[in-house]
């Protein structure tokens, strides 16, 4: 039986070691990269998805569609306009649709600024409104401003509206 009696050569160790750890810190990048891609995809996603839902809100509210712009809020949804006591639910959230709609031909225009994910089923909104009723007498009346809403996901994986609120950037 023959036994090596040399010692381990200090270069070659220190060669694999540093090989080793490049392949271990290479290794992890690579395996992060794809992660960080589809969580951009997914939050681009996400951006595309509820300024679909914003525009059919936009499309409904134009069209004096109260009964379904209600639908898009969840049931328990609250909306916060200035000056007016919040509308709790879908029944409160209608009446208050209702008597705007009321108030003569509305046009709404709404812009999407951003999206973030609160959660795998919360997100929230910020976004650009103009909004004009013309009345059957009177003035017109315009505003614009900015709005925050809280979306969630139902459990029929739709995105609806949990909190709804704005204000104005026109002068008092």
């Amino acid at each position: 039986m023959t036994t090596n009696n040399t010692a381990p050569n200090p270069t070659t160790m220190n060669v694999n070691m540093k090989n080793l750890i490049y392949t271990v810190l290479l290794s992890m990048l690579l395996a992060a990269i794809p992660s960080q891609l589809f969580a951009g995809q997914k939050k681009t996603e996400l951006f595309e998805t509820i300024a679909a839902r914003k525009q059919q809100f936009a499309k409904l509210y134009n069209e004096g569609d109260s009964a379904s712009l209600s639908k898009m809020f969840t049931q328990n949804a609250t909306v916060v306009a200035p000056n007016f006591p919040p509308d709790k639910g879908r029944k409160a959230i209608k009446a208050g649709l209702d008597g705007e709609l009321a108030m003569g031909d509305c046009t709404i225009r709404l812009e999407t600024l951003e999206v973030s994910p609160l959660s795998d089923a919360s997100a929230y909104e910020i976004g650009y409104y103009h909004l004009k009723i013309v009345p059957e007498q009177g003035d017109d009346i315009v505003d614009e401003g900015h709005y925050v809403v809280v979306w969630k996901l139902g459990k029929d994986k739709v995105w609806r509206l949990q909190v709804d609120t704005w204000n104005t950037s026109l002068p008092l």
